[in-house]
């Protein structure tokens, strides 16, 4: 058993000097060597003794310069996980010293396609990536064109996920700004120096996306300075979006302003029948339905609470409150007990103004209200009226209850509004 184990080692060794002496024969340009065409002599003159892993540039000192943009095909952006995803081209274009020739030497051949892997790459990956393991985007197996000057014109394929976060205040007109940030991974500036090609983006194949609108995008050059002066370029690409608010505005928003208006309806409607109660009690349902849509829809990883569900949550309130008041008056409008006098106080003092008697107008004796009328009084017939009975007193007092709430109700509606605006 172990001269097997030994015979198998020393064939594994001899396998692996073989195919080293192989490679580097291959990288050797042979004397004596002749093509079949053209073509094939012209690769075998650029790649018999290039090295991928040494930047191409004539001195060490020297920097590669690599200029990108983006061709953009589709955008997806789940603000649930924060997760911009972009399906694009990416463009990239530098120098490379080691792959040129002259066409007339070359039947004038003055560009060739090569594969990615024959050549130097920039190594370019997205630093706000979501998994970095895979450090994206790269060229991959994608084709190049090199032409006889020694410049390299490679556009991938990629996909590229950035993190950005969501803010969902103003939903569904919540606008985001979503960055891609690609830079240069291990070379500094002094080694690579990146540029933008003009335009940075462009969307002209660009697929529409049902949820969001491609508002502005823009491409911006940055510099990072690090210890001992050394430079890090990188590339921004902004990508703001908007999302579409046509179905979201329908299902939502519409059916608030309805709810809102029921609300305030309830406070004019009378206090002794049992149709407010029973509104009312639809409209809390109602509130707790659509909050819990809200809930559905909306991602809870946002640390700002969307307007849409404060509007929502404080109009349940206004909506339990108008409860209250139907329950109340309905109680109070059914009681035989006398109205305290600090509630007759009160009647008496608001009665003595015409928008005071306006305010119950709806409640008072019809005749009453033509005496009052007629004799030009300010309100004294109505009042002597109020106190004859316990009944009318309670009347009056929810009258003005109502009036109170509805006014309360209405101004707090009209803050929720104008705070709704971005």
């Amino acid at each position: 058993m172990a001269k097997l184990h030994q015979h198998i080692c020393s064939l594994l060794l001899l396998v692996l000097i073989r195919s080293t002496v192989q490679n580097d024969d291959e990288l050797k340009c042979p004397n004596n060597y002749t093509s079949t065409t053209t073509l094939m002599r012209l690769k075998r003159d650029m790649f018999c003794q290039y090295d991928r892993w040494i930047r191409p540039v004539k001195h060490q000192n020297d920097s590669v310069q690599v200029s990108i943009k983006l061709l953009v095909n589709r955008i997806d952006f789940n603000e649930k996980t924060d997760v911009l995803t972009t399906n694009s081209l990416f463009v990239v274009e530098w120098n490379d010293l080691h792959v040129n020739w002259t066409p007339s030497q070359y039947d004038n051949i003055d560009y060739v396609q090569v594969h990615s892997w024959y050549l130097w790459n920039p190594d370019l990956g997205i630093l706000n990536a979501v998994d970095r393991t895979g450090y994206g985007p790269d060229l991959g197996t994608s084709k190049c064109l090199v032409y006889y000057s020694g410049s390299v014109v490679c556009v991938p394929p990629v996909k590229q996920t950035a993190s950005c976060s969501a803010d969902i205040k103003h939903w569904p007109y919540d606008v985001h700004t979503c960055n891609i940030v690609i830079g240069s991974w291990m070379h500094t500036g002094e080694e690579l120096n990146l540029t933008i090609l003009n335009p940075p983006i462009e969307l002209r194949d660009f697929n529409m996306n049902r949820e969001w609108d491609v508002a502005r995008v823009e491409g911006v050059f940055s510099v990072s300075w690090f210890a001992n002066n050394l430079t890090y370029p990188y590339v921004t690409f902004k990508f703001q979006l908007r999302r579409h608010s046509g179905s979201h505005a329908a299902s939502v928003l519409l059916p608030a302003a309805v709810l809102m208006f029921i609300t305030l309806m309830t406070y004019w409607m009378d206090a002794t029948n049992s149709d407010r109660i029973f509104l009312t009690v639809l409209n809390i349902f109602a509130h707790f339905i659509f909050l819990q849509y809200l809930g559905y829809m909306l991602p809870s990883n946002g640390d700002v609470t969307p307007v849409v569900v404060t509007f929502f949550r404080d109009s349940l309130v206004l909506t339990l409150l108008a409860f209250m008041m139907a329950v109340i008056g309905r109680g109070l409008r059914s009681s035989s007990k006398p109205v305290p006098l600090w509630i007759s106080a009160v009647m008496n003092i608001v009665f003595q103004s015409r928008i005071g008697q306006l305010i119950v107008l709806h409640n008072l004796d019809p005749k009453a209200v033509a005496a009052s009328e007629t004799s030009g009084g300010e309100g004294a017939d109505l009042v002597n009226n109020s106190e004859r009975s316990s009944t009318f007193g309670w009347d009056n007092f929810t009258s003005l209850l109502n009036f109170i709430c509805f006014l309360l109700s209405l101004l707090t509606y009209l803050i929720l509004l104008i705070g709704y605006l971005p």
